[in-house]
């Protein structure tokens, strides 16, 4: 009984220092956000994409939207492509060689994004700028962010349809329907959460990364003119200038920071509803 009480007095202890150091770090965060809103204003960040911290130039509107633009179409073509990836594993593809091909996935996920951004900048920006020049573009961080993407969520909906309930699949064989009936008739009331999910963890993983849109976007601030013209996120923009930041240019970058918690805060929540959705259909 002492030794129950003992691990359980320890992990909630290192759960609540979790939970306090993850609060810190966005009181600190936000703390060093706020000189700049009072000094630059919401206006002036989100209503220009000028940014020039030289001239006092602090317009995050570009960033913002090579951020979203970037994180929302990867995942508008790797989600569906992991979706059919994993059914295909699971229904249509032989039993000897599906852990092959699950293991292949799992090598992808576990593969450093530096990789992928290295793979982007020799081979894809190469013929990319042989072709639409100048090559690093909107286009290839969201062909290179997908391919980044695109095992994680596989992964995510396989497991979900090994979780289908059994009933379901023993009725789905008795009345032998299609495997593409009973998917979308039968188990996609099941099954959607869980995609629903792995899309909100595609889509933050992509706003959130920094390697490969910086060896593959360009990096140029403001709005992209076209599908293929350089660009730079809010995740880029910091990692390339908070080293050298000073006063309001640092505290912009930080504001910069307190955008992305707040979009992650947001995914969170929907991840968060979406499992409670889960429990009720299973429920």
């Amino acid at each position: 009984m002492t030794m129950g009480l003992f691990f359980r007095g320890a992990f909630l202890s290192l759960g609540a220092l979790v939970v306090g150091f993850l609060f810190f770090m966005v009181l600190f965060l936000f703390y060093h956000a706020a000189p700049a809103v009072r000094e630059i204003g919401f206006s002036k960040f989100f209503l220009s994409d000028l940014w020039f911290p030289v001239d006092g130039d602090f317009g995050l509107l570009g960033a913002l939207f090579g951020s979203l633009a970037l994180a929302i179409l990867s995942s508008f073509w790797a989600v569906p492509v992991a979706c059919l990836t994993a059914v295909f594993i699971q229904f249509y593809l032989p039993l000897f060689l599906q852990p092959f091909f699950k293991g292949a996935l799992e090598l992808m996920a576990g593969i450093p994004s530096v990789v992928y951004g290295i793979f982007g900048l020799t081979v894809v920006v190469p013929l990319m700028s042989e072709r639409l020049p100048p090559g690093p573009s909107v286009f290839v961080g969201v062909l290179i962010l997908g391919l980044m993407i695109l095992p994680s969520v596989a992964l995510m909906v396989y497991q979900g349809l090994l979780a289908l309930p059994k009933e379901h699949i023993l009725g789905v064989k008795a009345l032998d329907l299609a495997h593409s009936k009973a998917l979308f008739y039968v188990y996609a009331p099941f099954l959607w959460p869980t995609v629903f999910v792995s899309a909100i963890l595609a889509f933050a993983r992509a706003l959130g990364e920094t390697m490969v849109v910086l060896m593959v976007c360009g990096n140029i601030p403001g709005m992209p003119e076209s599908f293929f013209s350089p660009v730079r996120t809010l995740t880029a923009n910091i990692a390339l200038e908070m080293a050298y930041a000073r006063k309001t240019h640092k505290e912009a970058l930080f504001f910069s920071g307190a955008l992305l918690v707040i979009a992650t805060l947001l995914l969170v929540g929907s991840a968060f509803w979406a499992r409670k959705k889960a429990a009720f259909y299973v429920g």
